[in-house]
């Protein structure tokens, strides 16, 4: 199980790299910004179908932010 804090700070680094908003990240899979702040805070773990909607917003793969490495 990915731990949610390393998990959350995965997504903002890549979300901060590919310069999108928390509010433009929200908007793209259908969550408030709050939510988006709390996935990446590490206080709330996203859940699968949030996951996959982040990973197709940040064309990314699940490996990308999952592995430790």
């Amino acid at each position: 199980m990915a731990d949610c804090s390393n998990l959350g700070k995965r997504i903002r680094a890549m979300r901060s790299k590919k310069n999108i908003t928390q509010e433009r990240l929200g908007e793209m899979i259908g969550v408030g910004t709050t939510h988006v702040s709390h996935i990446e805070t590490g206080n709330t773990m996203p859940s699968m179908k949030t996951f996959v909607k982040i990973i197709n917003a940040l064309e990314c793969s699940a490996d990308e932010l999952l592995s430790e490495e």
